[in-house]
């Protein structure tokens, strides 16, 4: 049985994402998981506050994954720049 990947909201899945495409082959560098690479959230917010979306997002998105059947295929993702605020 083959699993849909994990939402790129997700720890796992962001750093997934990152190791198989998101990443230029040129200058890949392997890193542990960090904010900047999970999606952006739109808007202005203090780090504090953006952590904890990042946060609520990934356990939201890890709790659909896990109770769906067959879980979604996670939504593409354009490799950005990681924004450092």
């Amino acid at each position: 049985e083959t699993l849909a990947p994990l939402p790129y909201a997700t720890a796992l899945g962001a750093l997934l994402a990152h190791i198989t495409g998101a990443a230029e082959s040129e200058t890949y560098q392997p890193m542990n998981v960090n904010f900047g690479l999970f999606p952006p959230i739109p808007g202005r917010t203090k780090k504090t506050d953006r952590k904890r979306m990042y946060t609520d997002r990934g356990r939201t998105a890890l709790a659909q994954w896990l109770s769906s059947p067959q879980p979604p295929e996670p939504a593409d993702i354009s490799p950005e720049p990681a924004a450092f605020a």
